[in-house]
C-alpha cells in the first residue's frame, strides 16, 4: 500500500531486543494513530549479526503488513550498543565547535574517526567570564555499521529516510506534551473536544512555553535523560543502568532463572505494597536446591506470602534505583547550574522501564518533585492501540513525527 501524504513515516525504534512501530495520520487538527506494532528480537543474538538480521527481516514485515501501516518509508533509531550518544562542553562556538568536536572524538571513540559517523547539535551556549562554552549532543557510529543497519531494514522492504537518536526523537515527544491539568505552567488548560486527534505541536507549543520538563526513557540496558523547553533539547545525559539491571539482581538474589525474575519485577515491581496479600507460587530455580526465601527447598515451585517476595524484591533492587535516582539528581542539578537556577519542578517517565510498579513514586520522593508516567497515547492522539504499553512507544512517536514543522504548523510529505 503506497504512503499518502497523510500519514507519517513509520517510526521504527530499534532495541536490542525488540522494535515498536508507530504511524500516525494527519487530520484537521493534528494526529492520530494510524497503526503500531511491537515484536521481540531474541536476545541471545549478536546486534546486526547474521541471526539478529534474519529474525529482523522475518518479523517486520509481518508486523506492517498485518497492523495495517501505510507506505514503507521510516525513521529509525540504531540500536543502543553500536551508537555512542554523549554531551559534551566545549569550549569556543561555530566552527571551533567543529574542530573540538573531532579532537574529543577521537579520544573516545574505539576506532578511527575516519570510520566514524559522527553527527551533533548545539543545545545551548554558556559563558563563564570572558570565556564561552558549548553544550553539544553528539553521536557517533562506526559507517559501516550504520550502512549495514539500512541495508537490513531495505531488505525488510523498508526504505529509511533518516536515522536519529533517542534524545531528539523523545524531545519531539515532549515538546508536543499538552499538560491537561495545568501543572506546568500556571493558568487554565483548555482540553480538545476532538476525541478522535488531540496532537497539534504547533498549537500545543504555547501552552507548554518556556517552562523546562525533564524526561526519562529508561530501557533495557541504558536510560536517557533530557530536559526540554517548548520544542528544544536544552540537555541530554546517558545512564549506563536501565531495567535489565534490576532483573539481574532479582535472579541473583533469589537463585532463579532470568525469565522468572523478569516476571516476578512485572508482577511486583519496586516491591512496593499496592497489591498485596494472599500468597504466591514463585519458581525458584535454583542449582543448589535452596530457598533464598524460605532457607531451604526440594526446590520447583514454592508458596509464599506476597508480603514477603514484596520485601525481599524491595531489598535487592533498592541499590540499583538509588543509584537511578542519584544520576537524575544530578543531571537535574547540572540543569539547574548550566540555566542559571531555572530549575525542574517535573519529570516524565517513559520507556518500557517506565512502568515498574513503584518507581514514580520513589523518585518523586528521592528527587522532590513531580514524576508522571507517560500516559495513554490517547492524551496526545486520541487513541491508544498499545495495549497500555505507551510508554515504551513514546521514542518510536517522537520518530513519525520527524515530519511536523512546528514553527510553521505543516508537516512535511516526505
Amino acid at each position: 500500500m503506497a504512503r499518502s501524504n497523510r500519514n507519517t513515516r513509520i517510526g521504527i525504534n530499534v532495541c536490542l531486543d525488540n522494535v515498536k512501530l508507530i504511524q500516525l495520520e494527519r487530520c484537521e487538527k493534528g494526529f492520530k494513530v494510524k497503526a503500531s506494532a511491537r515484536f521481540e528480537l531474541p536476545q541471545q543474538f549478536e546486534t546486526l549479526g547474521d541471526d539478529y538480521q534474519d529474525a529482523f527481516c522475518d518479523l517486520l514485515p509481518h508486523a506492517l503488513g498485518s497492523n495495517g501501516f501505510a507506505g514503507r518509508q521510516g525513521v529509525a533509531t540504531l540500536p543502543s550498543d553500536i551508537v555512542d550518544v554523549r554531551t559534551l562542553t566545549l569550549p569556543g562556538s561555530g566552527e571551533d565547535i567543529q574542530k573540538m568536536l573531532r579532537w574529543e572524538a577521537e579520544s573516545y571513540l574505539t576506532y578511527d574517526i575516519s570510520e566514524a559517523v559522527v553527527d551533533y547539535v548545539v543545545l545551548g551556549e554558556t559563558t563563564a567570564g570572558k570565556e564561552r562554552h558549548a553544550e553539544v549532543l553528539v553521536a557517533s557510529a562506526r559507517k559501516k555499521t550504520v550502512e549495514r543497519f539500512v541495508r537490513m531494514t531495505k531488505r525488510a522492504g523498508v526504505a529509511v529516510d533518516a536515522v536519529e537518536v533517542v534524545p531528539t526523537a523523545l524531545c519531539r515527544l515532549m515538546g508536543c506534551w499538552r499538560d491537561y491539568d495545568g501543572k506546568v505552567n500556571s493558568g487554565t488548560v483548555e482540553q480538545s473536544r476532538d476525541s478522535d486527534c488531540h496532537l497539534s505541536p504547533a498549537h500545543l507549543s504555547p501552552v507548554y512555553g518556556s517552562t523546562p520538563l525533564a524526561a526519562v526513557d529508561i530501557g533495557r540496558t541504558t536510560t536517557t535523560a533530557i530536559v526540554v523547553a517548548g520544542n528544544e533539547l536544552r540537555l541530554s545525559r546517558q545512564i549506563l543502568q536501565g531495567g535489565s539491571r534490576l532483573t539481574k539482581l532479582i535472579a541473583h538474589g533469589l537463585e532463579m532463572s532470568l525469565e522468572n525474575a523478569e516476571a516476578l519485577k512485572h508482577e511486583h515491581g519496586l516491591g512496593i505494597p499496592a497489591r498485596l496479600g494472599g500468597n504466591a507460587q514463585v519458581p525458584l530455580q535454583s542449582a543448589s536446591g535452596s530457598d533464598p526465601l524460605l532457607g531451604s527447598s526440594p526446590g520447583g515451585a514454592v508458596v509464599i506470602s506476597q508480603e514477603k517476595i514484596a520485601t525481599v524484591i524491595r531489598d535487592l533492587t533498592r541499590p540499583a534505583v538509588e543509584q537511578l535516582a542519584q544520576e537524575a539528581q544530578k543531571f537535574l542539578r547540572y540543569f539547574a547550574m548550566q540555566a542559571h537556577g531555572d530549575s525542574i519542578k517535573r519529570l516524565m517517565l517513559t520507556g518500557g522501564g517506565a512502568l515498574l510498579q513503584g518507581l514514580d513514586v520513589f523518585l518523586a520522593q528521592q528527587l522532590g518533585l513531580e514524576v508522571d508516567v507517560l500516559p495513554g497515547l490517547s492524551r496526545f492522539f486520541g487513541s491508544d492501540p498499545t495495549d497500555g504499553d505507551s510508554p515504551a512507544f513514546a521514542v518510536a512517536a517522537g520518530l513519525a513525527l520527524s515530519e511536523y514543522r512546528p514553527a510553521d504548523g505543516q508537516g512535511g510529505t516526505g
